[in-house]
This record gives structure tokens, sequence and C-alpha cells, in this order.
């Protein structure tokens, strides 16, 4: 092959620049990332986060989940809990109860829908392309042809590196990492107390109220679908604050759990158990500074700040503090 490939690059072929690529990817990595070539290709890629070709492939999930989010709002505010409907039921006890789940439910679905789209639209951060190491534990992308950070990786979907890096995530179509990791944990967050306070409320209005078989058929598929969701996220958010309270990503976790670095507890109940109950193994990450600092990492440092969505993670996303 590096006999080969040099021939092959200088012949004029449709598939030049993707030999270039490949040939200056199998030689010294550390000539790569001043060579213009590349240097501009790594410009183009990760000047827009929308620019990827995978991006719109990716899209399905994000409008299902906008419409079920649309969907749910229109049949809880005007099919089951509308507000007069209680108040002509009875204005002395549930004229309060209607008004009051109608504003708990709506304050939670608008910090959904501005979580979830910081989710989508907010880039994860991505690593810069240094031309020499950043320390000794950095590790050269042979894929975007730069030195990734300490707890960087590739991600094939984004096509990019992601600094500290959890995973990807279909249902946002974006790379949970350093800058949305807390519209992350916050958009499931506010999606269960929504699910919870939306089926609540519509059990009890179509138990109360009178309506026809086409607005009770839409209530029942409102609930079932916000009780699955509720359940689901109790057991994912569990995972994910697990993580962030011992400072370690989704992917570090893995590797720990997968190459037996972690210490089972006598009742460990396995690899496919701990995925979902983290609390199983002992974990030891060389980040945990401690529960307070590990969650200032995350929400930032003032705690009255931490159910808003928008970015205030500490740092640069590259240099993490060892204990």
């Amino acid at each position: 092959k590096r006999l080969l490939l040099p021939i092959l690059v200088s012949l004029n072929s449709p598939h030049r620049t993707k030999l270039a690529h490949l040939s200056r990817s199998m030689n010294d990595p550390t000539n790569d990332p001043s060579r213009p070539l590349l240097t501009e290709q790594y410009r183009k890629r990760h000047t827009n986060r929308f620019s990827t070709k995978n991006w719109w492939k990716g899209t399905p999930p994000v409008i299902l989940v906008f419409t079920l989010l649309g969907y749910s709002f229109y049949v809880f505010n005007f099919v089951g809990c509308h507000p007069l409907d209680y108040f002509r039921s009875s204005p002395h006890r549930s004229c309060f109860v209607g008004l009051g789940g109608v504003i708990s439910f709506n304050v939670f679905f608008i910090l959904t829908v501005v979580s979830f789209s910081f989710c989508v639209f907010l880039e994860p951060g991505y690593s810069t392309p240094p031309s020499s190491p950043q320390g000794p534990t950095s590790v050269y992308c042979r894929i975007c042809h730069i030195y990734k950070p300490e707890r960087a990786h590739h991600c094939t979907k984004c096509e990019r590196c992601v600094q500290r890096m959890d995973h990807h995530c279909p249902w946002v179509n974006n790379c949970i990492g350093w800058r949305n990791l807390k519209a992350f944990i916050l958009f499931c967050t506010d999606t269960t107390i929504l699910c919870g306070i939306g089926s609540c409320f519509l059990i009890y209005a179509i138990s109360s109220f009178r309506m026809s078989t086409f607005d009770a058929v839409q209530i029942i598929t409102v609930i079932i679908i916000a009780l699955l969701f509720f359940f689901i996220l109790i057991m994912f958010l569990s995972n994910h604050y697990f993580l962030i309270s011992k400072n370690i990503t989704s992917i570090e976790y893995w590797k720990l759990t997968r190459f037996g670095a972690a210490t089972p507890t006598p009742n460990d109940p396995g690899l496919v158990k701990n995925r979902w109950c983290p609390f199983c193994s002992d974990i030891n990450s060389p980040f945990d500074t401690g529960l307070k600092n590990n969650l200032r990492q995350v929400f930032g440092q003032n705690p009255l700040l931490w159910w808003l969505p928008f970015p205030s993670m500490e740092g640069d996303g590259d240099i993490w503090i060892h204990v």
C-alpha cells in the first residue's frame, strides 16, 4: 500500500483527494496537521456543525420528538385539562387544581422545548487542531488529523472529535459532550417531570369529565406514551446522575466495566444490569473531585441557575484535574 498509494495519488482521477487523505494518514502523524490539504479539510468540516453529510440523515427522530411535544401540548391544554372544565365542575375545589396543573405543565413544557433545542443546535464542543501533543495523555486522531485532548473521542456520526464525549444521541441528532451535557440532562429531567404531571392530570380529567370518544382516545394515547417515556427516563437519568456525581462519561464507564477495571461488589449482577444500575460497581474515576465540584463542572457555579439549559460549564474542555 505504501508503494502504490503515491502512484495512484499522482493520477488524475476522481478519487484523488480520498487517496491523498489515506496516503497521508498512513505516514508519520506528527507531520499531518501542518499539511495545507488536511488543514483546509479540517476547516471546512469544523466551521459549521450542519455541514456534515450525515447530519440530515438523523433529522427524523428530531422531527418526531418535536411532533410528540406539540401533540401532547395540544391534547393537554385543549382536550383534557382545560381550566374552564374544572371551574364548571366544582368552582371551590377543582378550579385551583386545574389552573395549577395547566401552569405547571406549560412551564415544564417550555423548559423541555428550550433544553431540547439546545441539545439539537448547540455544538457539543469540538477539539481544535493543535500542531503538537497537548500533554502525555493526548492521542492523535488519524481521521481528523489532530491531537485529541484528554477525554475527547472521535464520533463517526458527527465526523469530529468531541470534547468530553459522553455518547451520540440519535434523538437529538448530536453528540453529548462538554458544552451540551447540561442541556441534555435538563431535557431528560424536564421531560420526565412533564410526563408525570401530564399523566396524572389527564387521568384525572378522563375519569371526571364527559367527553367524546375521539377526545378520550387522544387522551389515552398521550397517557400511554407519557407513562412509557416516564419509566424509561427514570432508569436513564438514574444512570447519568450517578455518572455525573463520579465525574465519568458513559464511554469511560463502559471501558471500565467492559475490561474489568471497576471493582465489583459481592452482589454484582453482571455487565448488562450494571449498564442500567451502575450503583452495583465501585467506580474509581481519576477525575472525581467530589460531588459538589463534579456537579459544578456540568451545571455551573451558581446553583440557582442549574435549572436553566444555558451553557455554564467550567474550564475549556481540554484540561481536566486529576485526583
